[in-house]
Parts: structure tokens; sequence; C-alpha cells
């Protein structure tokens, strides 16, 4: 099967429908990002640094949600007593949020902050 970047496109567009000035610098770093991963040994170890939320990894390493997903709705509404938006863990994230596993995996993944890091973990056994 082909790779669809209007798909993957369309994937950053509905996720940052709040941010729309993301969506070009997303998809495209996250598109190199995918390419370069695609072509590194599936047997060597990757390590992934400064995870954030765990979203554009997820998108970079193949994976793929579902429409109903929203990042700021699911994350920042429900969590308004935090000081800091990105480092949030959802503990209700189902398994219905992805809608493709991600095709790639990172050995090691890496943030200054502990939340984000659970949430790729998350995504990464789905």
């Amino acid at each position: 099967m082909s790779f669809d970047k209007n798909k993957f496109l369309r994937q950053h567009i509905y996720l940052n429908w709040l941010r729309p000035e993301n969506i070009l610098y997303e998809f495209h770093s996250n598109l190199i990002l995918l390419e370069t991963l695609k072509k590194i040994p599936k047997k060597s170890s990757k390590i992934n640094l400064g995870v954030g939320n765990g979203i554009n990894s997820f998108l970079a390493q193949g994976g793929e949600f579902n429409q109903e997903f929203d990042w700021y709705v699911n994350n920042h509404l429900r969590n308004k007593k935090s000081k800091d938006i990105y480092n949030q863990f959802n503990s209700g994230l189902s398994k219905k949020i992805v809608k493709k596993k991600n095709t790639i995996k990172f050995d090691t993944v890496i943030d200054n902050k502990k939340k984000p890091v659970k949430v790729v973990k998350v995504f990464r056994n789905f």
C-alpha cells in the first residue's frame, strides 16, 4: 500500500483545528521524520527526545487517529486545574481514538516531563 500524503495532511488539519498556524509546520516536519524513520533498519534502536504531547511522534511513526479524537478537548478542558497544558495524562485514553497503529516504534522515549511519556506509552501499546 502506498503512502497517502493527502490523508496524512488531513490528520494534521483536524488535529490542529484550534491552532491552524501549526498545520503546515507539523505536517512537513512529521513527513520528514516519517520518511527518515522508514530508512532506519527495524533492528536499530530509535530514541525520541522531547516527545511533547505524543501526537506528532505517533503520526510520524505511521499511526493514525480517529477524527473523533480531539486533543484540545480531551486534554485541556478536562484538566482545568493544571497550569501546564503539556504535562497532562488522561487515564481515560481509549483504543477508540487510534484508527491505525503506528508501524514504527521508538525504543526509548524521553521528555523533561513525566506525563507526556505516559501518553506515548499508551499510544504505543494500542
